[in-house]
């Protein structure tokens, strides 16, 4: 049984990834940014630049696919460098985890990253390779291709709704419990730097006391805003 979570919203005055004025609108690539779907490309001279595309509205209402270039308020580029993709997976049955956070900026400054699916396949990855004494190296292997699957299987790690791509998120702070069963529950929060203190609070002392009231056992992991993998 997956444990509720909690989500906190930060940065949304200066508007840089508001909801769409278009009612019943989605992208097919890239995320919704006002009327727009931005979406990452990369140039001929291999810088990575945001343009965008029109959504796809209910009705079949599509204005085309002019292509264009975003420009970037100096507001809005402080929050994307401030901001982290990111993706959880956790393993109610081992109590490992496996997350991955990739700074959101790496667009403006022309680097790879991956997608939102790619986060989640890694997420998956390192979780697996926790939970089952094994290797990045082994599970990722052609070679291993079968074996890897069923370490997958046996692992019990499954995917938690963060927050997608485009949301602007810095931090993720994550706990873990166990019950007197045996079972193990995670409690996190996504939350930027712009929130408020007091929300923060409010969600972090919420979370622990859900925590702590479920569970024989409370763990705090860690509160993670680098980039990288865990």
């Amino acid at each position: 049984m997956k444990k509720a979570f909690l989500t906190i919203f930060g940065a949304m005055s200066l508007g840089l990834f508001s909801q769409s004025a278009l009612a019943n609108c989605y992208c097919q690539v890239g995320h919704l940014h006002g009327n727009v779907c931005l979406v990452p490309q990369t140039g001929v001279n291999g810088q990575t630049q945001m343009v965008h595309l029109n959504p796809i509205c209910s009705g079949g209402n599509s204005s085309g696919s002019s292509q264009q270039p975003i420009e970037f308020s100096i507001a809005e580029r402080a929050v994307i460098n401030s901001t982290n993709e990111m993706a959880l997976a956790f393993s109610a049955k081992t109590g490992q985890y496996g997350l991955i956070l990739q700074n959101q900026g790496r667009f403006l400054r022309g680097q790879d990253f991956l997608t939102q699916s790619g986060l989640n396949e890694k997420a998956m990855l390192i979780c697996t390779a926790k939970s089952t004494n094994t290797t990045l190296e082994f599970l990722t292997h052609k070679r291993n291709k079968k074996q890897a699957q069923k370490l997958m299987a046996e692992s019990g790690c499954e995917l938690e709704s963060l927050k997608q791509f485009g949301e602007p998120y810095s931090h993720l702070m994550l706990y873990r419990g166990q019950n007197a069963q045996g079972k193990w529950g995670n409690y996190w929060i996504q939350y930027h730097l712009n929130q408020s203190q007091q929300a923060v609070n409010s969600a972090i002392a919420t979370m622990k006391n859900q925590c702590q009231s479920e569970n024989k056992s409370c763990e705090y992991i860690g509160d993670f805003h680098q980039e990288g993998m865990y």
